[in-house]
């Protein structure tokens, strides 16, 4: 007996498909939380250590220098947007807000860390 050459995709397959989709971007996600902890600390050192920059200013620019990172490598390679320019902005105006929230509290503990060591 000959077998169809398509099939139908069933739960089970659409299900197995999604589950491994969902994998595939956690691991992504990962990734770039990976990358930003990375670069934030790799330029923090730079700044503060190597250049001088005191430690708040040099904490400010390495967080907005990862975070920026992370959003466009979220953005384009986890989540693979195609959103356009206007929504984009709008986007990265909520993102923002998390940086600045994100970037008072990092401030606050690493200048805390760094005065009382």
């Amino acid at each position: 007996m000959r077998r169809p050459a398509l099939r139908i995709l069933g739960l089970a397959d659409l299900q197995a498909i999604t589950n491994r989709l969902i994998q595939l971007q956690l691991t992504r996600y990962i990734a770039s939380g990976v990358l930003s902890f990375i670069v934030e600390n790799v330029s923090f050192l730079f700044f503060f250590y190597l250049l001088g920059v005191e430690v708040k200013i040099a904490n400010v620019i390495s967080i907005a220098i990862a975070l920026t990172i992370n959003f466009l490598v979220n953005k384009n390679y986890v989540f693979k947007s195609n959103l356009g320019a206007k929504k984009t902005k709008h986007q990265f105006g909520y993102y923002l807000v998390l940086v600045i929230i994100n970037v008072a509290l990092s401030t606050l503990a690493v200048s805390t860390l760094v005065h009382h060591s």
